[in-house]
């Protein structure tokens, strides 16, 4: 069956056609080693601090991709882990990432292929939910939302980054139009984002336009692909670097036009 034919948050599309694991190996080449998303190590340890982890807490990663996030919890707070993501692919590599890990640091880490609106979790069970730029690929995030303020204790907190849009859509480019629908995306506006987690019961909602990482990260990446290009002719070919590089130049048009912006949403579960 051709990819264009799958629905595109399926398990199939995304380890067919979005995360192949030469993908994914392309894709780390930038972010660094156990990342596949935005700033890798470094973009993890700025909105980490965001959260009070303490050790023996229970944290649920939702889109853990190859681990990155979830280790790096594990090994710096003491937490114990449970990253999911849709794509088996990702998985596969972050079990080999646990492997690697010191016996006290791979006890704390547990990695699921699964499908988070599918999935079930006892209540009042995560002291934080974590999810980085993963939702806008899930259909249904008010349903969503309801389930992850169930699976949370009280004062629980969910954090999520998300691209959200700084244009209505009828003003997209064609460039960022094309974007949104290969991906399969619905991106909201600040505002209406997180209105969705205050219907799911949060309480407070902090909605932090963190646009300006993005920017600075986006482009820190892009540098360094210019920089290791005769490394991913080695590994790779020019084709795929071609590939990268077109991505990154992308990427930084629509951050540079504020079209794609970048929010982090910090929710509370009440008493």
């Amino acid at each position: 069956m051709s990819t264009t034919l799958l629905n595109k948050n399926s398990e199939e599309y995304m380890d067919g056609s979005v995360y192949t694991i030469k993908s994914i190996r392309r894709y780390e080449k930038v972010f660094g080693r156990t990342f596949c998303s935005t700033g890798g190590l470094e973009t993890t340890k700025e909105i980490c601090s965001k959260l009070n982890l303490t050790p023996g807490m229970k944290v649920l990663d939702i889109g853990c991709g190859l681990g990155g996030s979830a280790i790096y919890m594990a090994a710096t707070f003491g937490v114990d882990v449970w990253g999911i993501d849709l794509s088996k692919n990702m998985i596969d590599i972050a079990q080999q990432y646990k492997e690697e890990q010191k016996p006290e640091i791979k006890k704390k880490l547990h990695f699921q292929q699964g499908d988070a609106t599918k999935l079930e979790f006892p209540k009042n069970h995560f002291d934080v939910i974590y999810s980085r730029d993963t939702i806008n690929h899930i259909p249904g995030k008010e349903d969503l939302f309801i389930k992850l303020f169930d699976w949370l204790r009280p004062r629980g907190t969910f954090l999520v980054t998300d691209y959200v849009r700084g244009v209505d859509e009828q003003q997209y480019s064609q460039s960022f139009s094309t974007y949104v629908i290969e991906r399969g995306y619905k991106i909201l506006t600040f505002q209406e984002y997180a209105q969705l987690l205050e219907n799911a019961g949060f309480n407070p909602v902090n909605a932090l336009d963190v646009t300006q990482l993005l920017a600075q990260s986006t482009a820190r990446e892009f540098e360094y692909l210019k920089r290791i290009k005769q490394e991913i002719l080695k590994e790779f070919t020019e084709a795929d670097f071609e590939y990268l590089h077109k991505c990154w130049v992308q990427k930084t048009a629509r951050v540079g036009s504020c079209e794609q912006l970048w929010g982090c949403f910090i929710a509370t579960k009440p008493q």
